[in-house]
């Protein structure tokens, strides 16, 4: 735990002016109730702006740290300090994600902040279409972290430039068409009809993100606990987990497609008699 707090605290510091910034930013949205277009709405006014302002940040943030705070020092061989002190490769990449969380949070935290304090909550009733700010928040975490995770595992991808590449494309085709046509045969067979726990479809699509963001986060821990300062072994110990861990939950998913699709035929083959 003590070294994945300095590895934050490390990447937090090099990056402390970008707090200063997301405030600075912050107060924009505060002065536009100046422009005469606006005047008649203030509330309104200042309230979108600090939301646009604050979603873009926890959009571009969490994809740029993605892109670059642990790739970027794999390929140019800058984790080796870390490896140096000497750390545990787990250590390290949960002290770099831990830092881009909280910069992506805090930052849009700090720069819808201003209105905020002036508002209070009735700052993102109107943006939001009446969610609060803490409903906001827990929304916003599993969001940053999977943009995060993407960002990352797409361009360890393109920037490692190693042989897995090819594999990487044919398998990640592969298994897009097999969980959507899962996905898909568990609606046409009535999964969340059949059983109560699953009735509504919209309340159930929780579980593939989650299992999405499990996946990614198992990859990208075990490409730095492995691979190391090595761009070639790094990429495959990313790829042989991600794709081990996708076939497996591709499976279980399939699995459960033609499960549900037995039994619906056996309940449609006993209406009949």
């Amino acid at each position: 735990m003590r070294g994945t707090l300095a590895v934050a605290a490390r990447e937090i510091a090099e990056r402390k002016l970008l707090f200063l910034g997301a405030f600075v930013a912050g107060l924009l949205p505060l002065g536009f109730p100046l422009f005469p277009a606006l005047r008649g709405n203030a509330h309104a006014a200042r309230s979108v702006a600090m939301f646009l302002l604050a979603t873009n940040i926890v959009v571009a943030f969490p994809l740029v740290f993605g892109a670059t705070i642990l790739v970027g020092d794999i390929a140019q061989k800058r984790l080796a300090f870390y490896f140096s002190r000497p750390l545990p490769g787990a250590s390290i990449w949960a002290g770099k994600l831990l830092a881009a969380l909280l910069i992506s949070i805090g930052c849009a935290i700090l720069a819808a902040a201003p209105v905020f304090l002036l508002e209070g909550e009735r700052a993102f009733s109107l943006a939001t279409g009446g969610l609060d700010s803490r409903g906001l928040l827990v929304l916003t975490l599993p969001g940053v972290l999977l943009l995060f995770l993407l960002a990352h595992v797409v361009a360890s991808m393109a920037r490692l430039r190693s042989a897995w590449i090819v594999l990487d494309f044919f398998l990640a085709a592969l298994f897009a068409v097999a969980i959507t046509f899962s996905i898909r045969s568990l609606f046409f067979a009535g999964f969340w009809s059949f059983y109560e726990p699953w009735r509504s479809p919209v309340r159930s699509l929780w579980w593939p993100p989650v299992a999405l963001i499990a996946i990614l986060l198992a990859a990208s821990c075990v490409q730095v606990a492995d691979g190391r300062t090595d761009a070639r072994r790094s990429h495959g110990a990313l790829s042989a987990t991600l794709w081990g861990l996708t076939a497996v939950f591709a499976a279980i998913l399939g699995g459960l497609a033609l499960w549900v699709a037995g039994g619906s035929w056996e309940v449609l083959l006993g209406g009949k008699r």
